[in-house]
């Protein structure tokens, strides 16, 4: 298996990470290829290979603030055939170094409290639980 930031378009690579997401969000959201061109462009897709099939993702999203440079970890998920294996840990760790080298401060990232295994996985790897509300509001 292999681990790498993707930044260029590829066809399969789009196909495959949107099967991934489509199994997450259970077919009520499709990616759209303008949205993959941006994260892309702008932010860290990390890809977790078998062969030529991805089979675990992450996106590492820089957040300049005023205060400092963070960073968000996004969509970290894993093929239903591939879970148990230890590549969530995986490419949280490899998110983590590539956060260190682009210097960003401190990572923080949202999951939901019923994922009893990434929140495991989360708080595992240093990750602390934050007693914040989190606000939502669609503008679409």
């Amino acid at each position: 298996m292999k681990t790498k930031v993707i930044k260029k378009f590829d066809k399969r690579v789009f196909a495959d990470v949107s099967k991934l997401l489509d199994a997450w969000w259970k077919g009520k959201h499709q990616l759209q290829m303008a949205d993959f061109r941006n994260v892309l462009k702008h932010d860290y897709l990390i890809c977790i290979f078998d062969g030529k099939k991805v089979v675990a993702i992450a996106t590492l999203v820089p957040v300049r603030k005023l205060s400092n440079l963070r960073g968000s970890i996004e969509h970290v998920i894993v093929d239903k055939d591939y879970r148990g294996k230890g590549l969530g840990k995986t490419i949280m760790q490899y998110a983590l170094r590539l956060a260190k080298k682009l210097k960003i401060q401190s990572v923080f990232l949202t999951c939901d409290p019923k994922n009893t295994v990434a929140n495991k996985l989360y708080k595992k790897m240093g990750f602390k639980l934050e007693n914040i509300h989190f606000y939502n509001k669609k503008l679409k």
